[in-house]
């Protein structure tokens, strides 16, 4: 009965099923993607986050299997990062991913190592001025910005 009033509870917020509790991802919010269907995206987007805050919310989806998998966009644009989150890499579903306007400076080894083909991937209005070898690992990504 409890299960059931928490899932017509977040039906009725407009939050998806699939997504933790909306206090758990606070500034953030998760919700029904309306770019990839039939799953989830993340909005994180202006909320003035941190690399520590950016990175317990990122924990928070990834101690849900169910939000694991589900996971197809995740916008962390216009926010105070300065490195990428280490956790993007394992949501093996994820296909559109933003950080444009932050302060990221460096992209590490590895940093882009995702299980699945990323179609958009935001990195434009960062402070990029190094990028190490094997930053961009693992499948494609048909559309990289970067100024």
């Amino acid at each position: 009965m409890a299960v059931l009033m928490m899932v017509m509870s977040k039906a009725v917020h407009g939050q998806s099923s699939a997504c933790p509790n909306a206090t758990d991802i606070l500034p953030c919010i998760c919700k029904d993607s309306s770019y990839v269907a039939g799953f989830i995206e993340l909005n994180c987007a202006g909320r003035e986050i941190n690399d520590l805050r950016t990175s317990q919310i990122l924990d928070v989806l990834l101690s849900s299997t169910e939000a694991t998998n589900l996971l197809g966009s995740a916008y962390f644009f216009n926010n105070l990062l300065t490195r990428v989150p280490n956790q993007v890499k394992f949501f093996p579903r994820l296909v559109n991913v933003t950080l444009n306007y932050n302060s990221i400076a460096s992209l590490e080894s590895g940093t882009f190592n995702f299980s699945s083909t990323v179609n958009y991937l935001g990195l434009d209005s960062n402070q990029i001025s190094s990028i190490e070898p094997g930053a961009f690992q693992g499948y494609s990504i048909p559309s990289i910005t970067v100024f």
